[in-house]
């Protein structure tokens, strides 16, 4: 079934207007869906979500634009919305992960540190261990003279039994 897309758009923002959030999403929902496929309208219908206080599902929204400008290569964009996500929904550690992997691969190193440390702070404070480790192994692959860093490495695989790891983190720190 062909869609009007014109008709759709129109309509929507007289929804919108109205301040008839839901309606407009429904309208924009339609040119999203697989046969039109126009998943760069997700960052609209999020944002008509949040306005009518339906914080979870436009997070979700906000998810499929990000993960559609990031397989586009529009990073920009793509850094945009996933911070958009963690103003709304600040315990989404997956989307930590994103930004984190994105600054790094943009060469923002400084940046892809801290969303890392976040995520590093944030597991160990739940008590999980591996992805704090894994978080903190990030860090030290993109600033491999980070002392500090090493230390707490050195210090989590001592408490994970990590023996000869440990000892190759402090034989880097002496290094």
């Amino acid at each position: 079934m062909a869609v009007n897309k014109n008709k759709i758009l129109k309509s929507a923002a007289k929804f919108t207007k109205k301040g008839q959030y839901q309606k407009a999403v429904n309208e924009y929902r339609k040119l999203t869906q697989d046969e039109y496929g126009d998943n760069s309208l997700n960052n609209t219908i999020g944002d008509l979500l949040i306005r009518s206080k339906n914080i979870s599902e436009a997070v979700l929204e906000y998810e499929r634009a990000g993960d559609y400008y990031e397989q586009r290569g529009f990073v920009p964009r793509a850094l945009a919305i996933y911070k958009k996500i963690l103003r709304h929904d600040p315990e989404r550690t997956k989307v930590y992960q994103k930004l984190a992997q994105l600054y790094s691969d943009q060469g923002l190193i400084q940046d892809a540190i801290s969303q890392y440390e976040f995520l590093a702070k944030h597991y160990e404070h739940q008590g999980n261990v591996e992805d704090a480790l894994d978080s903190y192994r990030q860090i030290a692959d993109l600033d491999p003279a980070n002392i500090s860093i090493r230390e707490r490495l050195a210090m989590l695989y001592s408490q994970k039994g990590f023996s000869q790891k440990a000892a190759d983190e402090r034989e880097k720190i002496g290094d």
